[in-house]
């Protein structure tokens, strides 16, 4: 068991820098909107959390703290080169006010933090719900409940490189 865990752990880092290295290349550099949904790098799995604009983004701690915090502590001590932002295929960053007042609404309280129960990315999919309860455990939830919100799921979005 363990052993599987680490070999899906190397995987998924190889598969971070490779996207790190494409997103360097490839994608085109964004900037977040009031109400952005940011992601990076946190050793080989996704940490996310909302823009809500002066150079601030909200995010639920390891401590299980909720904090505003900027661009340069959001990526501190972890392996992330870059921020990214959910865009659509034109490249418009998708934001909403509604999901950014959320998540100004969280700062300051503490939950109970679980990397499998109770993660960054509940809390980043409960600011664009506005239900802090639901069950999008993993990054890939979350990048459906983005779907779902922007798009009714007709459409699908692209992570661009934040400047």
């Amino acid at each position: 068991m363990k052993q599987r865990l680490l070999n899906l752990l190397v995987k998924n880092a190889k598969n971070q820098i490779l996207e790190s290295v494409k997103s360097h290349t490839i994608y085109p550099k964004v900037q977040p909107k009031v109400g952005s949904i940011v992601h990076c790098s946190l050793y080989g799995v996704q940490h996310s959390g909302i823009y809500i604009g002066e150079n601030t983004i909200v995010n639920l701690e390891r401590t299980g703290d909720i904090t505003a915090v900027t661009p340069k502590d959001f990526v501190k001590n972890t392996t992330a080169l870059a921020i990214y932002v959910a865009c659509d295929a034109e490249n418009n960053v998708l934001h909403s006010e509604k999901i950014a007042q959320n998540a100004v609404h969280q700062i300051g309280k503490k939950l109970r933090y679980n990397v499998l129960i109770n993660n960054c990315h509940k809390f980043t999919a409960g600011c664009i719900l506005g239900d802090f309860n639901n069950l999008n455990l993993t990054f890939t939830a979350l990048n459906s409940v983005i779907k779902s919100y922007f798009f009714n799921f007709g459409f699908n979005f692209l992570y661009k490189k934040n400047h």
